[in-house]
C-alpha cells in the first residue's frame, strides 16, 4: 500500500539544500552586503525617479493623499518603512532595495540546489564563473 507521502512515478522527490548551497548562500549575502552597501548612501540626495516616491513614501505614515497613485504603492510603503527605520536620509529611501536584493542573490543557490549546479554536483564551469 502506498502512502500519501510517497511520489508518483516518474516524479523525482524534491530534496533540501545542501550545505554547500546553504554556504554559498551564506558567502553571497556577505558578498553583496558589503558591495551593496558601500555605495548606498552615495549620492546623498534623491537620485533619478527617488523624488518621486520619497514623498509619497512619507505620505503612506502621514495618511495624506498620494501625490502619485499610479505609481506602485507597496514600493511607496516599503520606502516608507525604511525612512521610519532608518531616517529621511539616502540609507532609509534605499534599505528596503538594498534588502530585496542582497536576500534574492542570497536565496538564489537555495533555489538552484535541486537542480545540481550548486554543491558537491555542481559543473566545473560554475567554477570558472564564480571567479
Amino acid at each position: 500500500m502506498r502512502e500519501s507521502r510517497d511520489v508518483p512515478a516518474g516524479l523525482s522527490s524534491p530534496t533540501a539544500p545542501s550545505s554547500a548551497a546553504w554556504s554559498i548562500s551564506a558567502g553571497l549575502a556577505a558578498v553583496s552586503s558589503a558591495w551593496l552597501g558601500a555605495g548606498l548612501g552615495d549620492p546623498a540626495h534623491a537620485y533619478w525617479d527617488e523624488g518621486l516616491y520619497i514623498t509619497d513614501a512619507h505620505r503612506c505614515f502621514d495618511g495624506g493623499p498620494l501625490e502619485n497613485p499610479e505609481h506602485p504603492p507597496l514600493g511607496k510603503f516599503l520606502i516608507g518603512l525604511g525612512i521610519q527605520l532608518a531616517g529621511d536620509t539616502a540609507l532609509g529611501w534605499r534599505a528596503a532595495s538594498f534588502v530585496a536584493i542582497v536576500l534574492l542573490v542570497a536565496s538564489l543557490p537555495l533555489w538552484l540546489a535541486p537542480t545540481g549546479l550548486v554543491g558537491a554536483r555542481a559543473p566545473r564551469w560554475e567554477l570558472a564563473l564564480a571567479a
